[in-house]
């Protein structure tokens, strides 16, 4: 019966040098995953051209049958989830719903999370939008244009980002800088016209 005995020299080489690569290859994952959203948003922006909605095609182009965000500056198209669970949060475009649906005159409030635990999310891209870019919402198989004139950064506590208002507008806010949830990037859009 032959002794089982340690492996010799050149295989614990080869077995080290084994081991290292994987480290380096997990770690190597583990530190450029939340960048590659970053590296992908950069290709499209070269590769693909700018969603273009137009009233001249009548919107035939935008899907009425569904309640939805669109920001056509930065390629999203996204649900619009209605809930009075926190939780929905996680899931995707948040409505909170202490704040007024599109139909009605105020203040509608959309919140979402720019990354996760689980890698980029819904609004990971959302610091590109800039004032004058439009911004539509379907909701009820109407079309809400609005035109974002507002883009600040505040800080958590500024509730007030969800105030009422007399006028129909729509606050769009996610957490900043990235990564982190220090601070609240928040855009508010006048609404232009509905469709």
């Amino acid at each position: 019966m032959k002794k089982l005995g340690w492996p010799n020299e050149n295989r614990l080489k080869i077995i080290n040098k084994a081991l290292l690569v994987s480290i380096l290859a997990i770690n190597g994952y583990v530190v450029f995953l939340p960048l590659l959203p970053k590296v992908d948003y950069a290709v499209k922006q070269h590769v693909t051209k700018p969603v273009k909605i137009s009233a001249d095609d009548g919107f035939k182009n935008i899907d009425r049958s569904r309640n939805h965000l669109i920001l056509p500056t930065i390629q999203l198209d996204e649900p619009m989830l209605v809930s009075d669970n926190p939780s929905t949060v996680h899931r995707g475009i948040w409505h909170r719903p202490a704040t007024n649906l599109p139909d009605q005159l105020g203040n509608t409030v959309l919140v979402g999370h720019r990354f996760t635990y689980a890698g980029a999310a819904v609004f990971y891209n959302l610091d590109k939008l800039q004032v004058n870019d439009d911004v539509y919402l379907v909701y009820n198989q109407k079309i809400y244009h609005y035109i974002v004139n507002v883009s600040e950064i505040v800080p958590p506590s500024a509730t007030e980002v969800e105030a009422p208002s007399e006028i129909a507008e729509l606050t769009i806010y996610t957490c900043t800088p990235l990564w982190t949830a220090k601070d609240r990037l928040v855009y508010v859009a006048k609404l232009k016209e509905v469709l």
